[in-house]
């Protein structure tokens, strides 16, 4: 039992994340239905893009 409940408690965050950050709405507690919205802006940013492909790059290299 003190398994499961350790488990819930570093998981349950990490999904609530996830689920919340296909949320269409600007606030994140009020579900407004689905979208990709957020995830198609982040990758607009030119930044967060080139990071993200050197990440990948040191990844892909590290292994």
């Amino acid at each position: 039992m003190p398994l499961v409940v350790t488990y819930a408690f570093l998981y349950l965050p990490i999904a609530v994340l996830v689920v919340m950050s296909f949320n269409a709405s600007k606030t994140p507690f009020t579900w407004t239905g689905f979208s990709t919205r957020w995830y198609g802006e982040l990758f607009s940013n030119e930044l967060i893009r080139e990071g993200f492909i050197n990440t990948m790059i040191v990844a892909v290299g590290a292994t």
